[in-house]
């Protein structure tokens, strides 16, 4: 666990920590990683495991890099009184 206020130091010890992790998985699988960025095999450069808003960060799925939106809306177009209003609209349409 990283201490707060740490330095990049901190940062690079954790990258180079998970470097040698991948790299390790790498060379001990039997069969081949495939790099989920490039259409090639894995050579453990850990391109996608960095920050997309911060090169020098390693991703922690924070999520900020995505579009999410905390509310969803619909569009309504008409509301029916009754069943009946609902199947005048439908044979008027067909």
């Amino acid at each position: 666990m990283m201490k707060k206020g740490g330095g990049n130091g901190d940062m690079q010890k954790i990258q180079t920590n998970k470097k040698a992790e991948k790299a390790s998985e790498y060379e001990s699988s039997g069969h081949t990683i495939k790099c989920v960025l490039y259409d090639r095999d894995c050579i453990g450069c850990l391109e996608c495991e960095t920050c997309d808003l911060d090169p020098n960060k390693v991703c922690d799925n924070c999520g900020k890099c995505l579009d999410i939106q905390d509310v969803a809306s619909i569009k309504i177009d008409k509301i029916y009184a009754s069943e009946a209003d609902y199947e005048a609209d439908i044979n008027k349409r067909s």
